[in-house]
């Protein structure tokens, strides 16, 4: 498996793997399967592990291409113990046209940035600017 700044983690046990996954898009069963909570548990035991990961493979498989359901049911059929590979989720393109969702409204809305403040000049009366005597 090629290295692309990967975070393995690693299940022995039977049972729950004390994470939660959800796909990466709202709204898209589709897309990948996002790590969306982690038990305090799992997290003591292996702090690399956090929110946002993307689940990439399982027991060493690449799963890209997957929808966040069919990748769980590959994790729930697969052996323990169980590797499960994640990988930093990718980064919007700045440059990338916009995309709107079923509903017309714009799916990665440009960031929002604060309006330019305009100074206001302050008037001065010849009282406040002169040397008082």
């Amino acid at each position: 498996m090629e290295d692309r700044g990967e975070i393995e983690g690693y299940f022995p046990d039977e049972g729950r793997l004390g994470l939660s996954f959800a796909p990466q898009e709202r709204g898209n069963p589709a897309s990948p399967a996002t790590v969306t909570s982690i038990e305090p548990p799992l997290a003591a035991r292996q702090p690399h592990l956090r929110e946002g990961l993307v689940l990439v493979a399982v027991q060493g498989e690449y799963v890209e291409g997957m929808s966040c359901g069919e990748a769980i049911d590959r994790m729930k059929a697969s052996q323990r113990p169980l590797t499960l590979t994640f990988a930093e989720p990718p980064q919007p393109r700045q440059d990338a046209a916009p995309s709107f969702d079923a509903q017309g409204a714009r799916a990665n809305p440009p960031p929002r940035t604060a309006p330019a403040r305009r100074r206001r000049r302050r008037r001065h009366s010849s009282s406040c600017c002169s040397d008082a005597r």
